[in-house]
């Protein structure tokens, strides 16, 4: 594709007509979310600031403006858009929670970002160096990310990027995003879409073929460029002009427009503009690992272009003059030189000079690199001062130390002296990185510290997390870090008994820490040990517990570990004093039955779970009493009568409900719609809903049947029913006439005598 195609594809899928832009009322929802203003409005959608009434968060909703009458294309990249940002999750990218349709428009809701876009803050006189490297370092944090998933951005710029209030930049509008999964006729259309003064060569010329992860860092670099320049590498009255330029000139070096510009920062942002691919960085990692050298203190990876490569190139695009030149070089070949003992005198002097500026540039840097050390020590004090002053205090003084050694390094590159303290910086520098992440990470988990008692903030389990994370893996011994990763994850030690001889414990997890099942395994899972168990830590999640003895089937129980799970509840003591697979023993005893008063039982064996009697197995419902009879004496048991299953639910203390006299909210499955949950959850899947004995689901999940002489042989309750009057619903006594119940809410469990 010529130039002049390029700039008029581009013009004509960018500038639009004025009827594509109708005046617009401020909508009062969209969706679930309430409005709350009109954040911006471009030539192909509009976005609001609206607020999530369920989690009272604000998020940011992109409307397509066009609605049904939007063009294929437009549609497509606003899909684009939200299938590339929704498989990204990192902190340097503007995250999608959601997408739906309004009023026959589609829309995208994603994070709001308290902050402005590094366009606006070039442009409002805020951005300073050391801003500028810290965003693009981000960006390129963010694009690695993506281009590991697959996507490729094609549209970075800086208006793309927007900035919080912490400095933390992210990536934004996925619009022009290419998946390398994606054929490429979906996106063949946006071939020479994107912004001409960020596009790489590549893009530029239209070879969609050979956009990819090398052409977004391209992109990265020309933002690095406007950042640190106030301009962007190629700017053109016309399109095809700046197409032009990007195409067939070299940007101008950066330090010509600011000379404060660093000579190592020239040369990253230079290697991310070469025209070639295969003479940029591989990677954004790449790019960011350089920033952040640079940014410690250390020797980057990227080298300045030679003199002589230069010129060479230089020479090569104006091969008319450059021959002119050569015949003048050549004629300057033959001027008279310096004689050898004018040449050996001058050397002798540098050679002195260079020993003695040796000398001076190690002892300041030992001066340096103490006040490095005692900046550190305050910091990891932290009894005096803010933390982020003193960091950033620490920070410079170790950048300070850096730069004196390499100072020296570069006079004496073998010089032992310099090479020893330069290694002490970068422990101190990865010292400084380890405090700082954990500083985070407190932050994050205990946000109301220094707060108003009434802040409304609530622990960032996911930054803290990752925060933890960094600081472990700068320092895996690293005492205090190791312990805010384990708060962070949720891991919590538990503690296993059993009442009798000791078992083999296993723990296999059947639901993850969000809730969510996982897929079943046949496996005992991890082993514990044998009993009793004590202090082993397990990640969050529900667990089956299964307990093995020598020649006797396994008994099982469930577990639930969580961030707040109650350290009692952590404790789990069964009872296995049966040879029977999942049963418990109920011993010889007294229960007041309706009507009927105390009546004697002797000891028996009852299901631990609702039948099949099996953890993590959804209760068998819809059978009549005879069916439920009938399941039970082919397993060579009896269906529980009432009085045995109030005995079993009771005990001796005459309890209200199985775990207690007093109600819980949400300690067993009950108080649930059955239009959202039309059949019953698997058993012991709410771990706290047990006896002391170890029987679980007496009370909710599903209601069970009984023998009994009296109408009333339903006892329990079911997962529907209301919890408001708990006491008549899910308590012990709770129960039920046959008619009243869809078989569909009824199960059973079977008992044994002894």
């Amino acid at each position: 594709m010529s130039i002049e195609d390029a700039a008029a594809e581009f013009a004509r899928r960018t500038i639009g007509s004025a009827e594509d832009k109708p005046a617009r009322r401020l909508p009062e929802k969209i969706g679930a979310y309430e409005v709350l203003a009109e954040i911006n409005r471009g030539g192909m959608g509009m976005v609001y600031k609206a607020i999530d009434p369920q989690l009272r968060r604000l998020v940011a909703i992109k409307v397509l403006l066009a609605g049904e009458g939007a063009k294929d294309e437009d549609l497509k990249r606003f899909k684009r858009e939200a299938q590339a940002t929704a498989r990204l999750q990192h902190p340097n990218i503007v995250p999608i929670y959601a997408v739906g349709e309004h009023e026959g428009k589609p829309y995208l809701v994603m994070d709001f970002i308290e902050g402005k876009t590094a366009k606006q803050l070039k442009e409002e006189g805020k951005m300073t160096p050391r801003l500028a490297l810290s965003i693009i370092e981000g960006v390129a944090e963010g694009l690695h990310h993506a281009h590991l998933h697959g996507v490729v951005h094609r549209d970075v710029k800086p208006a793309n990027i927007i900035v919080d209030k912490n400095e933390r930049a992210q990536l934004m509008d996925f619009g022009l995003a290419r998946r390398v999964d994606e054929d490429l006729e979906v996106t063949q259309s946006g071939t020479t879409m994107g912004t001409p003064s960020y596009m790489a060569p590549e893009q530029a010329a239209g070879r969609l073929n050979l956009v990819d992860a090398q052409s977004d860092v391209y992109s990265a670099g020309a933002c690095l460029y406007e950042l640190l320049t106030g301009r962007a590498p190629f700017e053109a009255p016309t399109i095809m002009a700046t197409l032009k330029q990007v195409l067939e000139e070299s940007p101008l070096p950066p330090r010509r427009r600011n000379p404060r510009i660093h000579r190592d920062v020239e040369t990253i942002c230079l290697k991310c503009l070469e025209k070639n691919k295969k003479n940029r960085y591989a990677s954004a990692r790449q790019l960011a690992e350089d920033l952040r050298r640079f940014n410690a203190g250390e020797a980057i990876s990227a080298k300045p272009l030679g003199l002589l490569a230069w010129h060479w190139r230089k020479a090569w695009r104006h091969k008319e003059v450059s021959l002119a030149l050569l015949a003048v070089l050549f004629a300057a070949l033959a001027a008279p030189v310096y004689s050898f003992n004018q040449a050996r005198r001058v050397a002798r002097q540098h050679i002195a000079e260079q020993q003695l500026t040796l000398h001076n540039t190690l002892s300041e840097g030992q001066r340096r690199l103490g006040q490095a050390q005692a900046g550190l020590a305050t910091l990891k004090d932290g009894a005096r001062g803010d933390f982020q002053e003193n960091a950033a205090r620490a920070r410079a003084l170790i950048a300070d130390a850096s730069a004196a050694f390499r100072q020296a390094e570069g006079l004496a590159a073998d010089n032992a002296d310099a090479k020893r303290a330069l290694e002490t910086l970068k422990k101190l520098d990865n010292e400084l990185e380890v405090e700082r992440f954990i500083h985070k990470a407190r932050v994050f988990l205990y946000p109301l510290q220094g707060r108003p008692d009434d802040a409304p903030v609530l622990p960032n389990y996911a930054g803290a997390e990752f925060a933890a994370q960094e600081a472990v893996d700068r320092d895996p011994e690293n005492a205090e870090a190791r312990e805010l990763l384990r708060v962070a994850i949720g891991i919590r030690a538990v503690t296993i008994e059993t009442n009798e001889e000791a078992a083999a414990v296993f723990a296999r997890r059947i639901a993850d820490g969000a809730g969510r099942q996982l897929p079943g395994d046949s496996g005992l899972g991890q082993p514990l040990g044998r009993t009793p168990v004590s202090g082993k830590e397990l990640e969050p999640g529900l667990y089956l517990i299964s307990f093995q003895r020598p020649n006797l089937p396994v008994q099982q129980a469930t577990l639930s570990v969580a961030r707040e799970t109650r350290e009692e509840d952590l404790r789990l003591r069964v009872t296995v004093n049966t040879p029977e697979e999942n049963m418990v023993v109920i011993p010889a005893g007294n229960v007041t039955l309706p009507q009927l008063g105390i009546v004697g039982l002797q000891a028996f064996a009852i299901d631990r779970f609702e039948y099949p009697n099996k953890a993590g197995l959804a209760p068998l419902t819809g059978l009549s009493l005879l069916e439920a009879r009938n399941h039970c004496k082919q397993q060579g048991k009896t269906l529980c009568t009432s009085a045995q299953w109030l005995r079993a639910c009771m005990g001796d203390q005459e309890r209200r409900y199985p775990y207690g006299k007093a109600y819980l909210s949400q300690t067993c499955a009950t108080g649930f719609d059955f239009e959202a949950q039309k059949k019953p959850l698997p058993s012991g899947l709410f771990a706290r809903c047990r006896t002391p004995e170890g029987v679980y689901d007496m009370s909710g999940n599903v209601a069970e049947w009984t023998e009994s002489s009296q109408d009333e042989k339903i006892f329990g309750g079911d997962w529907t029913s209301p919890t408001r009057f708990a006491d008549l619903t899910v308590s012990c006594r709770a129960r039920s006439l046959p008619e009243e119940v869809n078989t569909d809410r009824l199960g059973f469990r079977c008992c044994k005598s002894r």
